[in-house]
């Protein structure tokens, strides 16, 4: 399945013989990916040294795209034609197939052995030298502390200082096995995410400089549009002024929108992975037979963002909106019991949570959501359905961890979540502010390890105390109750 008929023969008898590899998920091949060889070629071809006798590009195996994104919407089949008609004008870049169709996933290193392998058998003297691009570079560490690499600039990488990584001590050690280039020429960033994303929303209109033509006209015939069963909402559909911003954190904006003719909350989700988690979460929650009166909406999710129904404030918000003096008492801030309403519908909300499998995990008063007095429980972002997971994603507030997930994030249970909640009620008795606020979160881990707890400096009812204290606080999860028992309890002490 390896191409031969464009290598650039005969071989050079003063020169290096070189063939440029460039591995990826192509999903699909963009027009940038092409110029990543062009530009090595002709860099190459400057410094008299090199003879540079053809080029590959080598998709790589499915489960390599399966880390990154939640669904596989190309077959490998389809990408590996996909690559074969982006470089059908080429007159020296070829296809490796061998990678993509093998049963497992062999690794991008011994696919590049089997490609020098099979050429070396008629070309003794060819060497196969990798390209990248800077974004590509540090997952390299292992191939360039061995061999020459070629790193094709053209762009800056979000959250990441390139150039300050690159003459780190550490890295200038391999200056010598590394070949930067700067593409200062590359006049339109492109990624596969933002290309999938035009597919699936079929503006295939605004492609046409991004995409081979033939690539683009492949993604017509074998209908190939990036948009899972999940996914039920296009950005098309949503109307309303794109610059409306009602939050944003680190991994997220919270956009106002208009859907089906009312106001509602667009989550747009920046980091591919982290969609792919919170994804298991949110399409369970958008199920109709998942809906409580309780829970955040779920009107339907596109291609990492997802539609909600905008609510009115947080209880973070509403706790500091009303707490006007600091003498100011839980009472004061809740007239007429509404304290107490607002436990009850969250112990209600997170008792259905459970009941569908999922563990919220960000348990605070931030993402406790209010609408005429009504609690809804927000932000998923690190949450897991236990039905469908497979490892933990990133944690949630350490100020509210409990011990037993301090050390080992991969235990989180219920009676985590109930220690959460615990730290959620000191924070509405002290008017919104955060346990063992006066130190920084180091101090609270510390503290937490060894059992102590906060003291609540807010005069409250016993019960109150007990609860937080002695049941959702207990060091060992095992004496902690559930939330069915914290709302049982919750009622019969009130009632």
């Amino acid at each position: 399945m390896i191409d031969t008929d464009k290598l650039l023969l005969p071989l050079s008898d003063t020169k290096k013989n070189i063939v440029l590899l460039l591995n990826g998920c192509f999903n699909p091949i963009h027009n940038n990916h092409i110029r990543l060889l062009e530009i090595a070629r002709e860099h190459l071809n400057t410094l008299d040294t090199y003879h540079i006798v053809g080029g590959y590009v080598c998709p790589t195996h499915d489960a390599a795209i399966q880390r990154k994104i939640s669904s596989i919407h190309a077959t490998w089949q389809n990408r590996l034609e996909m690559c074969r008609r982006a470089v059908r004008d080429s007159s020296w870049i070829m296809v490796d197939g061998w990678l993509v169709s093998q049963e497992k996933n062999i690794g991008a290193q011994q696919s590049k052995q089997h490609l020098k392998d099979f050429l070396c058998k008629s070309y003794p003297s060819i060497e196969i030298v990798s390209i990248c691009g800077g974004d590509a570079l540090p997952k390299l560490k292992v191939t360039f502390k061995k061999e020459l690499v070629i790193c094709i600039n053209n762009r800056p990488i979000e959250e990441f200082d390139f150039d300050e990584w690159f003459h780190s001590p550490a890295v200038e050690l391999f200056h010598h096995n590394i070949i930067l280039v700067h593409d200062n020429q590359c006049s339109k960033y492109m990624s596969s995410t933002n290309i999938r994303r035009r597919i699936s929303e079929n503006r295939f209109d605004l492609l046409v400089d991004d995409l081979h033509p033939s690539v683009l006209d492949y993604h017509r015939e074998q209908e190939i549009t990036y948009r899972s069963a999940d996914e039920t909402v296009l950005w098309s559909e949503l109307g309303g002024n794109d610059g409306v911003v009602l939050g944003r954190g680190r991994c997220a904006t919270v956009y106002q929108k208009e859907y089906k003719n009312r106001q509602v909350a667009v989550k747009v989700i920046r980091e591919r992975r982290q969609f792919a988690n919170e994804l298991k979460v949110l399409t369970l929650l958008a199920n109709e037979s998942s809906y409580h009166v309780n829970l955040i909406e779920i009107y339907g999710i596109g291609d990492q963002f997802c539609v909600m129904e905008k609510r009115d404030i947080d209880l973070l918000s509403y706790i500091e909106k009303n707490r006007m003096l600091k003498s100011q008492t839980i009472t004061t801030t809740f007239p007429n019991s509404q304290w107490l309403s607002f436990i009850k519908q969250m112990l209600t909300g997170f008792v259905h949570l459970i009941s569908l499998g999922i563990l919220h995990r960000d348990i605070k008063t931030d993402n406790i959501l209010l609408s005429n007095m009504v609690v809804k429980i927000s932000d998923f972002s690190v949450s897991v359905n236990l039905n469908s997971m497979t490892k933990m994603p990133v944690r949630g507030s350490m100020r509210h961890y409990p011990p037993e997930s301090i050390d080992d994030k991969q235990i989180y249970t219920e009676k985590s979540d109930v220690f959460m909640f615990g730290c959620l009620l000191y924070e509405i008795v002290h008017g919104g502010q955060r346990v063992w606020h006066e130190v920084d979160t180091s101090e609270v881990v510390k503290r937490r390890l060894t059992g102590e707890k906060p003291l609540f400096s807010v005069q409250c009812e016993p019960w109150y105390l007990d609860a937080v204290t002695h049941d959702c606080w207990a060091f060992n999860s095992d004496q902690r109750p559930t939330f069915e028992q914290l709302l049982q309890n919750t009622f019969v002490r009130n009632n």
